[in-house]
């Protein structure tokens, strides 16, 4: 069984270059963050791509995995849509607001302490790039 972990390494180092692309994606959505930290981590035995960003006292983190199947079927209701028509999904965790989102073979979050609508409206501007994102890891995988 895997051990519950994450390990923080110097942004650059820890990814691959095309992570970091998907940071300047970001950043050209919504504005300027700082990269605090990227990693691969596992929780309960699932593998999750985690990207955290700062800017001031903002803290956002965009977690991505793959979907095993089970998207988001029993979420309560649709909370939005993003730029590109797709539903949003919201809750909370903890202290933290959530948007969540599928695309064709992954799940991914935005989670910050942002409001709960500046929240969502960040996810809704940022979830083509991680589309797009996603699908073009997919392509090379």
């Amino acid at each position: 069984m895997e051990q519950d972990f994450f390990t923080l390494e110097p942004v650059p180092a820890a990814i691959r270059p095309e992570y970091v692309e998907l940071i300047s994606a970001v950043n050209k959505q919504v504005g300027k963050y700082t990269e605090v930290a990227a990693h691969k981590c596992t929780l309960n035995e699932r593998k999750f791509i985690h990207l955290i960003l700062k800017r001031g006292e903002i803290i956002l983190s965009l977690v991505m995995t793959k979907d095993e199947s089970e998207g988001f079927k029993n979420a309560a209701q649709v909370a939005s849509f993003d730029d590109s028509g797709a539903p949003l999904y919201r809750g909370r965790w903890q202290s933290f607001e959530v948007v969540g989102f599928e695309v064709p073979s992954h799940l991914a979050f935005v989670v910050s302490n942002l409001p709960e609508r500046e929240n969502l409206q960040f996810a809704s501007s940022v979830a083509p790039s991680i589309r797009n994102f996603l699908a073009k890891i997919e392509a090379v995988a």
